[in-house]
């Protein structure tokens, strides 16, 4: 994984969510995920984070 990477921590608690999409986004999705050695879960958290991230810097 590399540096910085996001990852849920050993025992710190989590929340499922569950996200409906179109077909072709999953597929597009998934082939990413898979090019990069990657979970569905990962690409999913990371994309929330950066989001929340660039929320919060608009706001400013």
């Amino acid at each position: 994984m590399p540096a910085g990477a996001p990852r849920v921590s050993a025992g710190e608690d989590t929340k499922k969510l569950s996200v409906n999409l179109p077909e072709s986004l999953y597929e597009e999705l998934e082939a990413l995920a898979k090019s990069e050695s990657r979970s569905l879960s990962y690409l999913g958290r990371e994309a929330i984070r950066q989001f929340l991230l660039l929320n919060k810097a608009r706001k400013r």
